[in-house]
């Protein structure tokens, strides 16, 4: 806590020694705790005590507002779920919670502007009994002000309880609400500050409110909050929790340590948003006063970060800082010679001076790179060349960030020097530079690791005395990554890579994969010092649809986010990477914040192909009946049923899932690998399901399945059948259809839609099933009349054949009806069938023949082509009907195949009745 504090006594100057060690343990000490600027409550406004139903309410603005604080509203009212709250223009709806038609809480907020109204006015739906508050916070992130919220409804108690919240940044404001509808007042939860507390009147018809806050410093769960009403009601308590904003954290100076009198020292200044200056403070622009004299330029405004000069003109050390501050920062300044802190320059007469290096990569031979060996001129303060020729200059390389090094050296003109840590240079090798005009040497320099180094050179003077120089840090960024090694991380089966959809199947969609990440330098070494940073660097991987395969839509890969932490010499493996989707991918890698030390981003070749993604499983579903499809019976009366071996239909629909049951959308095409058709593919396992008597389910041959995949769903229907056995069976009044789909990956229905009934089969739904029969009866009468002839649609009840007074929907037209001779030809047209389309009422058809008129004495067979007749069956030559499944066993010893048939004849005396006795009486 202290080193957040602003103190006005003066500060002490930075030394070399102990304050260089202190401020060495400052910096390692925010790695571990982030320091933002605080969020500070301003002010809380309520609304005065009412008891009389309102239809607005009207909240004043606390004193203090600045621009760009954050405004709370909070709003109770009685009536909960039977009423609505409007806000006033500018304010964003956080949360509402309701405690059923009691009580309503809604939150919102708004981030001031430079002038605010003297208070804001929220409506009501209906007159209502409500009231309100407004508390005001600064040092709010003002673009994203939440960062996240909870509420919840309790029963009636004096226990207001708040679900706890898990904030995701450090030094959250964690502001409790809570609303009871009743008149009574609060205690606020242990550990948070009350902010404001009011009510209404109207006693146990009125509404309290408490707001009260708590900075949470790490984050975390912030537990249940619990308010204490004074008096028992239905209630409901919420919390949300605001982000700091990136206000001004500090000032840092970053400078190489040593400069010369003969020319300004370039200074780097600063602008911080956080303790560790991964981000720049750019809400507004900065004023600085920098010490001591001799600044080019002072004080200096900037926006994020500027360079200064120092002009020191006599050999000395001097302590750098920066004296007074606008705005005010959070934190005093920083000062770093690379990675150590320090606020000491030392300036000399004679030294070395470094061009300008900009960032580089890892494995690259720079550009031209130049330096200087300098003195103060005798008769003025101009810097003049101090040799020519060879030299042999002593040359170093320091880790700046990582402040280690990884074993790997910079070459200076491919001469390997000496590697140093952040800590100090202590250790140089030997180069020969040709030093020219101007004592000016040029050189190159190759680094095959990655990080923010610097280059130092030292040349001997005589006796203990040297002259040095440093050039400035410079970045360098790995030449790319790759992205190897990808296999299951269930069993470590490798990724096939396939091309296309054809291509070997790897895993399912949503399931772990690992794969291996190296960051890597030029020519494809890796770089071992990537994700040792200070504040380590990550890599992003995204997934890439593999191109020209139809392929629409790419979640987003989880896990792809890599921590700094996880690298371990320049890689890093991850085992539970998943695509939630089916197809083929390849994986992008890149700094995972898209900003290598602030250089900017750094994308790595794509990998191999990964895939092919299959499903994890098939869920079932029907038109009406959730998990199920629907069976469309072949006769739909008041009792719907389906005669054995007759057609009917399933309608069914079928999704793919992903892990999570995700529908899979690019489940279509060629990588849906449940296909449909004619006749129905054996993979939809169509089967008899959970009847009393088993029964044979047939795919019907003339049928198939109709219907295609798109976007991971196939809606489909097919044409099934129960096959009819050799003898009578059934009446079955709950025969139930079931399926197991298996494509060509052996994808299947999940467990949650398996063993219905003690099967491996989703039940698909049911019909009452009959085994029926077409019957015609014999029939005579006059030539002179047309003749009606008994037709009847019967079924197996068990004992007998009956009438089957729910058959309204079978029809048979006169041509399937044949006519043949017996005792007397009937010339062509004597008798006919009609009408054209016989229908039944349950059960009973109407047929009739002609009268073939005087003199056409005689007997005509009928029958009725059913269809294509099994072996052994008997044939009757008409059009066929297509209902094979009405035949029946109409011939002694034969089966259950027969066309039915009958006799009819005309013209034939009775003979006499079979009367003893007939008197007529009048």
């Amino acid at each position: 806590r202290e080193m957040s504090a602003r103190s006005s006594e003066p500060r002490t100057p930075c030394r070399a020694g102990g304050w260089a060690r202190a401020l060495a343990l400052v910096a390692m000490l925010v790695l571990v705790w982030p320091l933002q600027a605080a969020i500070t409550f301003v002010g809380s406004a309520t609304v005065p005590a009412s008891g009389a139903p309102t239809s607005s309410v009207t909240v004043g603005v606390p004193g203090g507002v600045a621009a760009g604080d954050l405004m709370l509203a909070q709003i109770a009212v009685r009536g909960g779920t039977g009423v609505t709250i409007t806000a006033p223009a500018g304010w964003t709806g956080i949360l509402q919670g309701t405690n059923g038609t009691i009580l309503r809480q809604a939150i919102y907020y708004r981030i001031a502007g430079a002038t605010e109204p003297a208070s804001y006015t929220f409506t009501l739906s209906s007159n209502q009994r409500m009231t309100g508050g407004i508390a005001v916070y600064r040092g709010v992130d003002a673009a994203d002000p939440i960062d996240v919220w909870s509420t919840r409804s309790n029963a009636s108690s004096t226990a207001v309880t708040a679900n706890t919240v898990t904030t995701t940044v450090a030094n959250t404001m964690v502001v409790g609400f809570f609303a009871t509808g009743t008149v009574t007042s609060f205690t606020p939860p242990g550990g948070m500050t009350e902010r404001h507390d009011a009510a209404t009147s109207a006693g146990p018809n009125g509404v309290a409110i408490e707001a009260a806050d708590t900075v949470q410093a790490v984050a975390g769960s912030t537990g249940t909050k619990t308010a204490t009403a004074g008096s028992a009601g239905a209630n409901i308590g919420a919390l949300v929790a605001l982000k700091p904003g990136g206000g001004l954290d500090h000032v840092r100076l970053e400078h190489t340590g040593s400069g010369l009198t003969c020319t300004p020292s370039d200074v780097t200044v600063k602008a911080c948003a956080d303790a560790l200056c991964s981000t720049l403070y750019t809400g507004s622009a900065t004023t600085v006063t920098l010490s001591p004299a001799g600044w080019s330029t002072n004080p200096i405004t900037f926006t994020g970060s500027t360079t200064a000069q120092l002009a020191v003109t006599t050999p000395s050390t001097v302590t750098l800082g920066a004296v007074a501050t606008s705005p005010l920062a959070a934190n005093p300044t920083q000062c770093y010679v690379g990675a150590t802190a320090t606020c000491s320059h030392v300036f000399a007469d004679t030294g070395f001076i470094f061009s300008a290096i900009p960032t580089q990569t890892a494995g690259a031979t720079s550009g031209t790179l130049t330096i200087q060996a300098v003195k103060k001129a005798d008769s003025s303060a101009a810097c003049t060349g101090l040799f020519t020729g060879s030299v042999s200059v002593g040359m170093a390389s320091q880790c700046v960030n990582p402040t280690t090094c990884a074993g790997k050296q910079v070459a200076i003109d491919a001469t390997p020097i000496a590697a140093n840590p952040a800590s100090g240079v202590s250790a140089y090798t030997p180069v020969t530079l040709d030093f020219g005009t101007n004592s000016t040497a040029t050189f190159t320099q190759n680094y095959a690791d990655v990080g923010a180094i610097s280059l130092s050179a030292r040349y001997l003077l005589g006796g203990t005395d040297s002259m040095l120089g440093t050039s400035n840090a410079f970045v360098v960024r790995p030449h790319g990554f790759t992205v190897t090694d990808i296999k299951r991380t269930a069993d470590g089966v490798a990724n096939p890579a396939a091309t296309d959809a054809t291509g070997a199947a790897f895993i399912k969609a949503g399931a772990p994969f690992t794969a291996t990440v190296t960051a890597i330098a030029q020519g494809g070494a890796a770089t071992p010092n990537y994700g040792k940073e200070i504040a380590p660097e990550g890599v992003k991987l995204v997934s890439v649809l593999v191109p020209g395969l139809g392929l629409t839509e790419n979640p987003v890969l989880d896990n792809g986010i890599i921590a700094g932490t996880d690298f371990n010499s320049g890689e890093a493996e991850r085992t539970a990477l998943a695509w939630n989707e089916v197809g083929i991918i390849t994986l992008l890698p890149s700094v995972a914040d898209a900003d290598y030390l602030g250089t900017g981003n750094v994308t790595g070749t794509p990998s191999a192909n990964v895939g092919r993604f299959y499903p994890d499983h098939f869920t079932l579903s029907g038109a009406s009946i959730t998990n199920r499809t629907d069976i469309v019976p072949a006769c739909v009366p008041a009792s719907s049923f389906t005669y054995m071996d007759e057609p009917f239909q399933v309608a069914f629909a079928l999704t793919a899932r992903g892990a999570g049951s995700a529908t899979l959308q690019n489940y279509s095409g060629a990588f849906a690998k449940l296909v449909t058709g004619s006749p129905i593919p054996a993979a939809f396992g169509f089967a008899y399901l959970d009847g009393a008597t088993p029964l044979t389910l047939r795919v019907d041959s003339g049928g198939g399945i109709s219907g295609s995949w798109s976007h991971g769903v196939l809606p489909a229907t097919a044409t099934l059948g129960f096959l009819r056995g050799a003898d009578r069976d059934g009446p079955f009044d709950a025969m139930k259809v079931g399926i197991a789909p298996v494509d060509a990956d052996g994808v299947t229905l999940g467990s949650f839609d398996m063993d219905v009934g003690g099967s491996d089969h989703a039940e698909v739904g049911q019909t009452r099933i009959r085994f029926g029969r077409l019957r015609l009866v014999n029939a005579h009468g006059s030539e002179l009349l047309g003749l009606p002839i008994p037709i009847r649609l019967q079924y197996w009840d068990g004992a007998q054949f009956v009438t089957h007074s729910d058959d309204s929907c079978t029809a048979l037209a006169s041509a399937s009806i044949g006519l043949g001779n017996y005792q007397k030809q009937l010339d062509s047209g004597e008798t006919s069938v009609s009408p054209a389309i016989i229908n039944f009422v349950g059960g009973i058809g109407s047929l009739r023949l002609a009268a073939p008129g005087a003199g056409n004495s005689g007997s005509v067979d009928l029958c009725v082509d059913l269809g294509v007749d099994p072996a052994g069956g008997t044939t009757c030559v008409a059009t066929g009907a297509g209902k094979a499944y009405l035949q029946g066993k109409w011939q002694p010893g034969s089966a259950w195949n027969n066309d039915p048939n009958a006799r009819a004849s005309f013209g034939l005396h009775r003979g006499s009745r079979p009367l003893i006795y007939m008197r007529e009486l009048y």
